[in-house]
């Protein structure tokens, strides 16, 4: 783990959220803020500070009229992390290693603002040892950060459907992490489930590549989370149509999203912390 502080991500949640814990985003819920909610008879309210003399003049009762303002609330912060075996596979970024990097800078962000974090590892099953419980004490994220390595990497991500269980029933930020080299039922019902939540599904790992030494000949696959083989001549003509394939799969995957009214962040590199903080902003 990294002895500098990671730097923080700038987010921001998707409409009102209705926590009754004041923070940094916008809500719905009534307090002294400084967002214009409605104007309320003072008899109701018996707010002495927030009498409205103008509205006063205007209502047709004689009522004496105050107004009413919205509170900031604070939100959860959610990493639901596919870590099936695919996540192993070789790509231009290490995609793990943006994992435990967004994982670290989402949690140090999530204090910053006075949210709460949280982390939900899936393997065929939700991996215990690398989730950590919704909380704003992040004391944890150390031992987390330790525990996600290589080796819990395994299986395959059909626990995704499951994670929403751990995250509470109010509406939080989700930032749902995975290469999406998954089945489209499994995909379907991960979604449907963290419907509630305001989702951002991060596709990391897209520039997926074979090694550079391997141009021809007979060359043996593994499939990473079904353990199957499979034997091809490897030809440039196959390696370009592998190329192209990858290059429909992210179209397609794109198209996918937005159908679901979703905005994928797609990281082709390492991780960048203003890449994160410019979804937000754009």
């Amino acid at each position: 783990m990294d002895i500098q502080p990671p730097k923080l991500i700038h987010y921001r949640a998707n409409g009102s959220g209705k926590s009754v814990f004041p923070g940094a985003h916008k809500s719905q819920m009534p307090g002294p803020g400084f967002v214009f909610r409605e104007h309320d008879s003072f008899i109701r309210s018996m707010d002495q500070k927030r009498i409205d003399i103008h509205a006063t003049l205007r209502n047709p009762m004689g009522e004496i009229m105050v107004r009413k303002f919205n509170q900031k609330s604070a939100t959860s912060i959610h990493v639901v992390a596919d870590l099936s075996a695919s996540i192993a596979i070789n790509s231009v970024g290490n995609k793990l290693t943006f994992i435990r990097s967004l994982t670290r800078s989402l949690a140090f962000s999530a204090r910053a603002y006075g949210d709460r974090f949280g982390f939900t590892g899936c393997n065929d099953q939700i991996n215990l040892a690398c989730s950590l419980p919704v909380s704003r004490d992040i004391s944890g994220i150390g031992e987390l950060l330790k525990n996600l390595q290589q080796d819990c990497l395994s299986g395959t991500g059909s626990s995704l459907a499951h994670a929403h269980v751990g995250l509470g029933l109010k509406p939080g930020i989700v930032f749902l992490v995975s290469d999406f080299l998954l089945p489209k039922t499994l995909l379907n019902q991960t979604l449907v489930s963290l419907s509630r939540h305001f989702v951002i599904p991060v596709v990391v790992g897209k520039r997926q590549h074979l090694p550079e030494n391997m141009h021809r000949g007979l060359v043996s696959f593994k499939d990473s989370e079904t353990g199957k083989s499979k034997t091809v001549f490897l030809r440039p003509s196959l390696i370009r149509k592998y190329k192209e394939k990858c290059d429909r799969f992210y179209t397609d995957l794109t198209g996918y999203f937005s159908r679901q009214q979703l905005r994928p962040l797609t990281v082709a590199g390492d991780f960048d912390a203003d890449e994160i903080s410019q979804y937000f902003y754009s």
